[in-house]
């Protein structure tokens, strides 16, 4: 079996983070602790927290979902 070394720089251009506006949008609620993962389970936890819901409102009227795949945004 041969050892193939891991390139160290990236080979492909710059991907924009978030493809859908759904991965975007659970993205900004995670980013900002509104949901959580299940220790148990794995699937996704409302943490029911106003304060983190507004972060989360917030950093979202900052940074919008741009649905280009260039690097426009």
């Amino acid at each position: 079996m041969k050892h193939r070394p891991q390139p160290q720089g990236r080979l492909t251009p710059h991907r924009p983070a978030y493809r859908t506006l759904g991965g975007w949008a659970l993205g900004v609620l995670i980013e900002q602790g509104v949901v959580v993962e299940c220790p148990h389970h794995g699937h996704r936890i409302d943490r029911a927290d106003p304060d983190a819901w507004n972060r989360a409102r917030e950093e979202a009227w900052r940074n919008p979902f741009c649905q280009r795949l260039t690097n426009d945004c």
